[in-house]
């Protein structure tokens, strides 16, 4: 693998200790690199990725793969996707609030409409509907609207030690006046800065690179044994990322709370910590839902045709049988939707196109 030739001009020109990659996916290019020098390398996790992590977890449990997923801006959907096509099974359509309406309108008009919305924002931009509790909430109009009326909601509120632990405070009550990725990154270069400047009192830390060499691992396992001590007393989280890169991201520590239409209360369901994934609550127990389709056909063979029925009645959708499984149907469809339909935990109902046509309804 080649060397960026910038980045060791770069390391050439100046002293440097150690990377901070603050980049949504991480900077691939930049750690191979590091990696081949022996240079400390950091990903400093500003994104919104941990809350994605703990819908995924939680979707992981209840063996849902696909959702609508709506932020607040693109910028926000685009960072979302860095972590879903790297490290999720996932598959997701995107929708965002801000200026055009376009996207939503795209989810409105889904069909069918998706089983599972995830809206992640600010309280102050989103809100979900639940007007039945007791304290009336907000309701973000742009939103409201393409929810069905019976839709279960779950919850994911950061717990205040979150924010708390980022300020430097140890009271309950800490008020938190900026947002936390913005208390996250002052928080983390403090770690890295202190950290490095308790190794460098006991020893010189390379600071001069030499693109092709690589004789500092002994220092760059030294500086992550002591992040790992300064983050962890600053209530910071510090582990490896899916690809095995050292990762510093807040500790975030997620209530998750159920609220249903028929119960009109919240009720605790479960909790996720960053690096401890997602636990559900001992009073609670997960039911795995089955989504229901209608899935078009159009009778032909081998594909799909009335079993049992006269040859040349076969293929006419008047043969079919309302009251048997499938409506009577065999084919190879039909084997493959039956084996899909376990596989990713869902019903159908067979649907005869229109006139028996390609492309109609």
């Amino acid at each position: 693998m080649a060397l960026n030739k910038t980045m060791c001009n770069q390391l050439t020109a100046e002293p440097y200790s150690a990377v901070l990659d603050l980049t949504w996916g991480g900077w691939i290019r930049g750690r191979q690199n590091a990696d081949m020098i022996g240079l400390p390398y950091y990903r400093v996790d500003i994104t919104n990725h941990p809350y994605v992590m703990a819908v995924a977890a939680l979707f992981n449990q209840s063996q849902v793969v696909d959702s609508v997923f709506v932020f607040e801006s693109k910028q926000e959907l685009d960072m979302c996707m860095y972590y879903i096509i790297m490290y999720s099974e996932l598959r997701i359509t995107g929708a965002w609030l801000a200026g055009d309406k376009a996207s939503l309108n795209k989810l409105r008009d889904m069909k069918p409409r998706p089983s599972n919305i995830v809206v992640i924002g600010s309280k102050t931009a989103v809100s979900l509907d639940c007007r039945h509790l007791s304290t009336p909430a907000s309701v973000t109009e742009d939103i409201s609207q393409y929810f069905q009326s019976n839709m279960s909601v779950r919850l994911f509120t950061p717990q205040q030690s979150t924010c708390c632990q980022l300020i430097g405070s140890s009271e309950p009550d800490c008020v938190c006046d900026k947002t936390i990725p913005r208390l996250f990154l002052n928080a983390a270069l403090e770690v890295v800065g202190k950290a490095t400047k308790v190794l460098n009192s006991v020893q010189t830390i390379n600071q001069k690179w030499v693109c092709g060499s690589n004789t500092s691992i002994p220092t760059r396992t030294k500086l992550n044994t002591e992040i790992a001590t300064q983050a962890k007393e600053r209530g910071l989280y510090f582990g490896l990322d899916a690809t095995n890169v050292p990762l510093l991201s807040p500790s975030f520590k997620l209530d998750v709370t159920l609220f249903t239409p028929q119960s009109k209360q919240l009720l605790t369901i479960g909790n996720w910590y960053m690096g401890g994934g997602y636990n559900t609550s001992t009073t609670y127990k997960e039911v795995v839902m089955k989504r229901s389709f209608r899935i078009g056909v159009v009778l032909g063979k081998p594909w799909a045709w009335v079993s049992g029925a006269k040859e040349d009645k076969q293929t006419n959708p008047k043969s079919i049988n309302n009251a048997l499984k499938n409506k009577g149907l065999e084919g190879y469809t039909l084997d493959l939707l039956d084996e899909v339909s376990k596989a990713m935990h869902f019903d159908y109902e067979i649907v005869i196109a229109t006139g028996n046509d390609y492309g109609a309804r």
